[in-house]
């Protein structure tokens, strides 16, 4: 740019910062305002803090499907799912009691059976590494399971890198950055 109008044109340059901000110790009710965005950000600050516990899973769940927008909440509804059960370490009695207390009666078979196939994983596995690896296959999940909520269709190339993905840390930062992206190119890039 010719530098007789380099200042003219930074004053258009817009002042884009980031605000960071720790969501581990705000109390879910002020996280956002609305029961999607306050569950959804209810469950990633949680996951930060290790194993999930019954009660905050159960109180997500319930926010989650106090939502008036049922439409969203039903296309979220099994990510969210996948992303709790592979942040905890709750027992069938639990998960049961979480989807008979708090999921709409149409829901629950398939929750359950998510639950069931989760705890299947685990099972087969037996080993601490094993149950990493299910937990990043479940992550992997939940990443491409959101941005084909968001954009219909991923490209099987970026389905091949986030499969690629073998870190779970990277992979929770990946589904942060999939509900901010505006479109699969832009996440793709961040890969």
């Amino acid at each position: 740019m010719p530098g007789d109008l380099a200042e003219w044109a930074g004053a258009f340059l817009p002042d884009a910062g980031f605000i960071t901000v720790e969501l581990a110790g705000v109390p879910w009710e002020r996280l956002a305002e609305g029961s999607l965005a306050r569950s959804i950000l209810a469950a990633l600050a949680g996951e930060r803090t290790g194993p999930m516990r019954f009660e905050a899973i159960r109180h997500i769940i319930t926010d989650f499907f106090s939502d008036e927008h049922q439409e969203l909440a039903a296309q979220l509804s099994a990510m969210l799912w996948t992303f709790l059960l592979s942040a905890s370490e709750l027992q069938r009695e639990e998960v049961a009691a979480i989807v008979n207390e708090s999921i709409p009666p149409g829901q629950r078979e398939q929750f359950m059976s998510t639950a069931e196939m989760l705890k299947e994983e685990g099972r087969k596995e037996g080993r601490r590494e094993g149950q990493s690896e299910g937990r990043i296959e479940a992550l992997q999940v939940a990443v491409l399971d959101l941005l084909e909520t968001r954009f219909t269709t991923i490209p099987d190339d970026l389905r091949q890198k986030i499969a690629q993905v073998g870190s779970a840390d990277r992979l929770r930062s990946l589904l942060r950055e999939a509900y901010a992206c505006p479109d699969p190119a832009s996440f793709a890039s961040r890969l």
